[in-house]
């Protein structure tokens, strides 16, 4: 079988093209970046990214690379090739980091710069659950390098004190507050740490809708009556509006349906109680040192947590990770007012979804998600496996034959 014309030309033209020349670079003039091969050229500032810092460590995770700042807080990653590429920086502050970790794109088109700036003082509070109703009781933690050294730092939620707590010698400050009982629902509000008249840090709390009724229970009485029944079966044949019993629209969709009728009467036979779901916490818990993986693995992992706020036990549901790194878990049941954890994937910010199959016929179904962000874990490096080099199987040798 012949080749086609325009291959054999091609060929012809290739072998026939002279070497390229090398030309010598102009003393005092940087050499050209190697075709393909890009640079990440960056700057470390001090705080309020003035100044330069001499002397951080920048990591190139993944690449076992790492590089110190110069005088003028400048450095310079070379030989890059196009994608992505985590850059982390050290000394590390506690809790969270005072040189945030960045992500860098090398989009195939030339260098990448990068500023770095300190942060002495984190503008955003570590809030677990970061949403809830009034009443909830939240973690809170934060750093902040004007709070050192037995510093008062006081706490808020909008413009009402909620009390203070003392930062540790490198300027930590953890408390646990509850969220006031007359908080608007259904709205942000700020909780606020500050330092004498100064704010340091601020995190918005989302106040959610208290407790759906029990279907059926127009008045919120906590039982569904005979008459209330009557009045859901006058709505679903549109002789009642539905105004007069929103709790028998259990789906908002502007009417009451067979099976809404039914569920109320069972609520009237079996009482109201039911199981409530509400994910609480997530906390980083582990890593695990992986040398290398066959397949992408996570490295790092949290502690979900969710309680049963309901009067009533809850049976089996499942619980999502839903950012970063999806994954699933399965809780069996919590019994009313109790609390069950599971681990998962960490994530810098988690979104936590309890009963995704909505196996749990709750009395509230919209408090079923947390989200809030979480420190970077620094007991071991945040990276996933480099692939594993595959070991050349051996020659086998022909077994020699006996003379």
């Amino acid at each position: 079988m012949s080749l086609p014309s325009w291959i054999v030309a091609g060929s012809v033209m290739m072998a026939a093209a002279p070497a390229l020349a090398l030309t010598a670079t102009p003393t005092g003039t940087p050499a050209p970046t190697p075709s393909g091969l890009f640079r990440i050229i960056g700057h470390v500032a001090g705080q309020d990214c003035e100044g330069d810092r001499a002397g951080v460590t920048v990591h190139l995770d993944g690449h076992a690379r790492s590089i110190v700042t110069a005088a003028d807080g400048q450095f310079v990653f070379e030989d890059l090739t196009y994608g992505f590429y985590f850059l982390r920086f050290e000394p590390e502050c506690p809790l969270i980091p005072c040189y945030p970790p960045q992500s860098v794109f090398v989009d195939g088109f030339g260098d990448v710069t990068v500023e770095e700036c300190y942060e002495g003082c984190p503008a955003q509070l570590l809030l677990s659950p970061g949403a809830g109703l009034p009443g909830t009781v939240v973690d809170l933690s934060g750093r902040c390098d004007a709070a050192r050294s037995g510093q008062v730092v006081e706490l808020w939620f909008d413009d009402q004190p909620l009390g203070d707590t003392t930062a540790d010698a490198a300027g930590v400050y953890e408390a646990t507050i509850t969220v006031p009982f007359g908080a608007r629902q259904n709205a942000e509000h700020a909780i606020r740490a500050v330092v004498g008249s100064a704010e340091i840090a601020n995190q918005i709390f989302g106040v959610t809708i208290g407790g759906l009724p029990c279907i059926g229970d127009c008045d919120r009485s906590g039982a569904v009556t005979v008459d209330e029944v009557i009045r859901g079966t006058r709505i679903g044949l549109g002789v009642a509006a539905v105004s007069t019993c929103m709790a028998m629209d259990s789906t908002g969709n502007g009417m009451v349906t067979v099976d809404e009728l039914v569920a109320a009467v069972d609520r009237a036979l079996r009482g109201c109680a039911a199981p409530d779901l509400m994910p609480t916490t997530a906390r980083y818990t582990r890593c695990e040192e992986r040398p290398c993986s066959a397949i992408e693995l996570p490295t790092h992992f949290m502690e979900v947590c969710v309680a049963n706020i309901g009067d009533a036990d809850a049976g089996a549901f499942s619980i999502a990770q839903q950012t970063y790194r999806p994954a699933t878990a399965r809780i069996e049941g919590i019994p009313a007012g109790g609390q069950a954890c599971v681990e998962l994937p960490f994530s810098p910010t988690v979104s936590i979804f309890a009963d995704t199959q909505n196996e749990v016929d709750e009395r509230d179904e919209l408090n079923n998600r947390l989200e809030a962000p979480l420190p970077f874990p620094t007991s071991c490096d945040f990276r996933i496996p480099t692939p594993c080099t595959p070991t050349a199987t051996p020659t086998q040798l022909p077994t020699p034959t006996p003379t």
